[in-house]
C-alpha cells in the first residue's frame, strides 16, 4: 500500500490510477484529472477508455471539439457504455454564435456537476478548450473570478494548463462570469503558497510565502473536509493549516505554525511561531498562544486564555500503553486563565477561570478559579486578586 503523492490517500500498488486521477503507471497515455468530487478534466484517450470511465464512475462525457475534429475521431457515432455523451462544436477563435455555444457548453458542465453527476470534460490531446471551459465552469460553480478559479485549481492539482489567456479573458468578458465581491474576498496570495480545494477565506486575508491551507489528513481527499477562515486573517510564512478547520475573524499565525484538522477556533486568536495545535481542539475567542507551544488533541481553550512561550499541554497519561489512544484527554483551560512560560499541564487537568500558572510549573491536579500556582508539582501560593497588577 502506497500513498498518492497528489491527494495523499492510500493507494493499492497494483492499480495504476488513484481516485483523484493521478497516473501511477508512466506508460499510460491517458490523462484524467479530478478537479472536485464530480468534476473531471481529461483528454481524448481518457474519454474513449470505457474501462477508465467505469472505474471513475463517469456519468457524463462532454466533448469540446470542432465538428471536423469530432468526425475525424469517430466521436459523432461513439456511445460510451456507462455515460451520456454530449458534443459541443467549439473553436479557439469564437465569433458570432460560437460565443453562445461556449455558454451552452459551460452551462452544461455546471448543471451536471451541480446535479451530482460525475462529469468529464475533454478536448483532444491538448487541454486548451477543456482547460478554459474547466476554469469558467469552476468559476461559475463557486462564484469566483476566472483568475481566482485558475489559481484555486492549480494550487491543488497544478496540471490543468494550456489555455490561451487572451481567449480566457475574452470569454470571461463575453460571458459575464464575474464573481460577487471578488475583489474584496480575494486573499493576498504569493505563488509559493498552496491552497487546496474546499478552502474559503473571508475578506482581506493575507497569506505568506510557502503557506499550505486545506491539507487533507490521512484517509481524506482534497475537498472532502471544508476549511473556513474568517475575515482579515494573517497567515505568515511556512504555516500549515489542515482541512476541516473552522476559524473565526482576525486570526493570525506566526511563522511555521501547524494547525491540524477539524478544530474549532474563535475570533481574534493568535498562534505563535512554531506552535502546534493538534486535531479536534476547541479554542475560544481572544486566545493568545505564544511561540513553541504544544496543544494536543481534545484540549479545550476557553475565551481570553493565554499560553506563554514553550507551554506544553499533554493528553496521554500512560504513553505507549495498550489503551493510550482510547484514553487521550486534553487539558481544559478556562476563561481568562494564564499559563506561564515553560509550564507543563498533565492530561485532563482543569485550569480554573482567571487562574495563573507560574513559569516552569508542572500541573498535575486541577487548579481552582482565581488561584496562583507555582512549582513541581504545582501548588497554590495565593489568589490572583492579591496581585496588584490584576486588581
Amino acid at each position: 500500500m502506497n500513498t498518492c503523492p497528489r491527494c495523499h490517500t492510500p493507494h493499492i500498488a497494483e492499480n495504476a490510477w488513484c481516485e483523484c486521477g493521478y497516473k501511477f503507471d508512466s506508460t499510460l497515455e491517458e490523462k484524467l484529472w479530478r478537479i472536485e468530487p464530480n468534476f473531471y478534466q481529461g483528454n481524448l484517450l481518457a474519454a474513449r477508455n470505457d474501462a477508465l470511465l467505469e472505474f471513475f464512475g463517469i456519468e457524463v462525457v462532454i466533448s469540446l471539439l470542432t465538428q471536423r475534429q469530432a468526425i475525424r475521431r469517430g466521436l459523432t457515432d461513439w456511445h460510451p457504455r456507462s455515460a451520456l455523451h454530449l458534443i459541443f462544436d467549439l473553436q479557439d477563435n469564437p465569433v458570432g454564435d460560437q460565443v453562445e455555444r461556449w455558454r451552452e457548453a459551460i452551462n452544461a458542465i455546471v448543471e451536471n456537476v451541480s446535479a451530482g453527476r460525475r462529469t468529464l470534460v475533454h478536448c483532444t490531446r491538448g487541454v486548451s478548450r477543456s482547460g478554459i471551459a474547466t476554469v469558467l465552469a469552476y468559476a461559475k460553480l463557486h462564484n469566483l473570478e476566472p483568475s481566482q478559479a485558475a489559481n484555486s485549481i492549480n494550487a491543488d492539482f497544478p496540471i490543468v494548463g494550456g489555455w490561451n489567456p487572451k481567449l480566457l479573458s475574452f470569454l470571461r468578458d463575453e460571458l459575464g462570469y464575474v464573481g460577487k465581491d471578488s475583489a474584496a474576498t480575494k486573499p493576498q496570495m504569493p505563488k509559493s503558497a498552496r491552497v487546496f480545494n474546499g478552502v474559503q477565506f473571508g475578506v482581506d486575508a493575507i497569506v505568506g510565502d510557502f503557506v499550505i491551507v486545506g491539507q487533507p489528513p490521512r484517509g481524506k481527499r482534497a475537498g472532502d473536509l471544508g476549511t473556513i477562515i474568517g475575515a482579515r486573517a494573517v497567515i505568515r510564512s511556512h504555516t500549515v493549516i489542515y482541512a476541516g478547520n473552522v476559524i473565526g475573524d482576525d486570526f493570525q499565525t506566526g511563522h511555521g505554525a501547524l494547525v491540524r484538522e477539524e478544530n474549532k477556533i474563535g475570533d481574534n486568536v493568535s498562534i505563535g511561531s512554531h506552535s502546534i495545535v493538534e486535531h479536534h481542539v476547541t479554542i475560544g475567542n481572544g486566545v493568545r498562544i505564544h511561540s513553541n507551544v504544544f496543544v494536543p488533541e481534545f484540549s479545550i481553550l476557553e475565551d481570553d486564555c493565554w499560553l506563554g512561550p514553550n507551554v506544553v499541554v499533554t493528553n496521554a497519561r500512560y504513553p505507549r500503553s495498550k489503551n493510550a489512544k482510547e484514553n487521550l484527554q486534553g487539558a481544559t483551560i478556562k476563561r481568562g486563565a494564564k499559563i506561564g512560560a515553560n509550564a507543563t499541564l498533565l492530561p485532563g487537568v482543569v485550569i480554573g477561570e482567571n487562574a495563573l500558572v507560574g513559569a516552569g510549573a508542572v500541573v498535575i491536579d486541577d487548579v481552582p478559579d482565581g488561584a496562583v500556582v507555582v512549582g513541581n508539582p504545582a501548588r497554590v501560593v495565593k489568589q490572583i486578586d492579591e496581585i496588584e497588577e490584576y486588581k
